[in-house]
């Protein structure tokens, strides 16, 4: 993954576990598609894993969009099963 990219999903994950969360639910189908990539990358550096740890936290939420979640339900579960092997699974 090319640096702009890394820093344009670190962004994202920011700005995302930083917004209210009805902003969020309201615009979960356009964001759905992003948040697989952003765990991905958020996977690579420990100094993420705050922000990893928020963006699954909204996962556990958009099922209440569940028209957003089906259709990017493939999506969202390979993302989860590449975390299965996330080296930082306890929160600090």
């Amino acid at each position: 993954m090319d640096w702009k990219r890394s820093l344009l999903l670190r962004a994202f994950g920011h700005v995302m576990s930083d917004t209210p969360l009805i902003v969020l639910l309201n615009e979960a189908k356009k964001l759905i598609p992003i948040l697989p990539d952003c765990l991905s990358m958020l996977t690579e550096d420990i100094q993420d894993k705050d922000i990893l740890y928020g963006l699954l936290l909204l996962l556990l939420v958009f099922p209440q969009r569940q028209e957003a979640v089906i259709e990017n339900a493939h999506i969202i579960i390979n993302c989860l099963i590449k975390l299965v092997d996330y080296p930082h699974k306890t929160v600090s």
